[in-house]
């Protein structure tokens, strides 16, 4: 039973990267969380209040390359949650800021990633995790009081092996709009990769801003996805190996600040290029017409079969 102002304690995995890493053994659901009215918050991340009910328990990962101030905003945003995470684990990709030193004032765990790419520092991150649910955000993530609730009252129904949402824009010092305006460009900008995404996977894609996914799948899928390179997306290639044999639920309502800085033109064409990488070094095998045969057919098995649900 953790004490009312419970921390998370600061670790630091230094050299090689595998000897920051988890047991990789699933982990029972136990009661992570004092019982007794929850205490003020600190500033330390893990220092939020809770529930009394059984937890699943949850990761949550932020790969970092050299974004010290978003990071400790959203490290702000962690300390604030109305359910704690079990643990924060920050994966500081070759910063050249003391992005490790910033992570650790805040209570959170550091994994150091020298492989260059978001894909290399997210699976590192992914693959420490202790707990039965890991979460994903990025360092200029803005978060809501309840995003960690949310994530495990969903996963925790049984349903579904990942959770995902939208993310709404906000005005940075790159990019400057209207509230109104931005608004809108959210709405053009998600429905865009959701809906074309899922177009192309047969399943609703993962946002890798603000998704979430049972530990225990991603150790079923973690030899196959791509480590290497900063020429794809994470988060889509993690969505063609998830959504084989495996529900991903969007949820409309669990959103999280962005930053804007994707708006920028220059910025979008890197991204339009990353994503039709990220699709196409899978094909032939995971064209999207094959993907729509293998998931009909497998919606139908998993209709049959309630055991299906809980993979």
């Amino acid at each position: 039973m953790n004490t009312p102002d419970r921390r998370i304690r600061a670790t630091a995995a230094r050299g090689d990267r595998d000897g920051s890493r988890g047991s990789g053994s699933p982990c029972a659901p136990v009661n992570r969380l004092d019982p007794r009215p929850a205490v003020p918050q600190s500033s330390a991340v893990g220092s939020a209040g809770g529930s009394g009910r059984d937890r699943l328990g949850v990761s949550v990962v932020i790969p970092v390359k050299d974004d010290g101030v978003e990071l400790e905003r959203v490290l702000q945003d962690l300390a604030a949650q109305t359910v704690a995470p079990d643990e924060v684990i920050v994966v500081d990709n070759a910063s050249t800021e003391d992005i490790a030193s910033i992570a650790r004032r805040a209570g959170a765990r550091v994994v150091f990633e020298a492989a260059p790419g978001i894909p290399a520092a997210a699976s590192a991150g992914y693959d420490a995790a202790a707990s039965p649910i890991i979460a994903r955000c990025d360092a200029d993530s803005r978060l809501p009081r309840d995003w960690i609730e949310r994530i495990e009252h969903r996963i925790g129904r049984g349903d579904v092996a990942a959770v995902t949402g939208p993310g709404d824009f906000y005005s940075d010092a790159d990019v400057e709009r209207d509230g109104r305006v931005l608004r809108l460009l959210s709405n053009v900008y998600m429905s865009s990769y959701r809906w074309g995404m899922h177009a192309a996977l047969g399943n609703p894609p993962l946002f890798g801003s603000n998704c979430a996914f049972r530990a225990d799948v991603w150790r079923a899928v973690r030899s196959r996805v791509h480590r290497t390179g900063d020429d794809i997306h994470d988060d889509i290639d993690l969505s063609v190996h998830l959504g084989r044999r495996h529900l991903v639920a969007w949820d409309r309502d669990l959103r999280v600040g962005i930053s804007s800085r994707p708006l920028d033109r220059g910025a979008r064409r890197l991204r339009v290029a990353r994503g039709w990488r990220s699709l196409s070094l899978h094909w032939p095998h995971e064209s999207p017409l094959l993907r729509w045969r293998r998931r009909i057919k497998w919606r139908g098995e998993f209709r049959a079969e309630p055991a299906l649900r809980r993979r």
